[in-house]
């Protein structure tokens, strides 16, 4: 805005300013590719989601709705259990093969929503936006999170979702997952 403002307002010397800029040309790492992204190892993929995170390459996530980011983010934190049936992931015997002989990782094709959640918040996510900070309270932060994304009020299922990240972490990685699961 500053340079738009020196320039006159000149609208073709700010945009070409914004095309020719470092942030403009940041393309997604090759882990992080669909193509790559189900054979490329976690070490791989965390150094990408690093570099998207620095602001130094963009992430190519698959099409998702919010929905299954809703439970991508309840499974990663604690709010759901993997499968319909919590039953089924308790007490599975150990295939025989395991026991056998160790054999080397052999890197196996991430599920869909190992996909989506490839560029995850982590535990000490940052806000989103820092000036979320000079909001106190939670549930103004969550509004204006909204906001961002064209939204108008803040639904039931949002709150919801909203509430439960908030219990299983700080609050700004909450804010910072609800951004990820709002933003797309």
């Amino acid at each position: 805005s500053d340079d738009l403002q020196m320039s006159g307002f000149d609208i073709a010397r700010t945009l070409s300013a914004i095309i020719s800029s470092p942030m403009a040309r940041r393309s997604v790492p090759e882990a992080l590719t669909e193509e790559k992204l189900l054979v490329a190892s976690d070490e791989e993929r965390m150094r990408a989601v690093e570099l998207a995170g620095a602001f130094a390459a963009a992430i190519q996530a698959p099409n998702s709705s919010r929905k299954q980011r809703i439970d991508v983010a309840l499974r990663r934190t604690g709010g759901r259990l993997g499968g319909s049936d919590p039953a089924t992931i308790l007490a599975q015997p150990i295939p025989s093969s395991i026991s056998q002989s160790p054999s080397p990782i052999s890197l196996r094709p991430l599920t869909f929503q190992q996909r989506i959640g490839v560029d995850f918040p982590s535990d000490d996510a940052p806000l989103p936006v820092s000036w979320l900070r000079s909001i106190d309270d939670y549930d103004m932060q969550v509004q204006h999170l909204v906001y961002m994304t064209g939204g108008n009020r803040v639904s039931d299922e949002v709150r919801e979702i909203a509430d439960s990240l908030n219990a299983s972490g700080s609050t700004e990685a909450a804010l910072h997952r609800l951004w990820w699961i709002l933003r797309r």
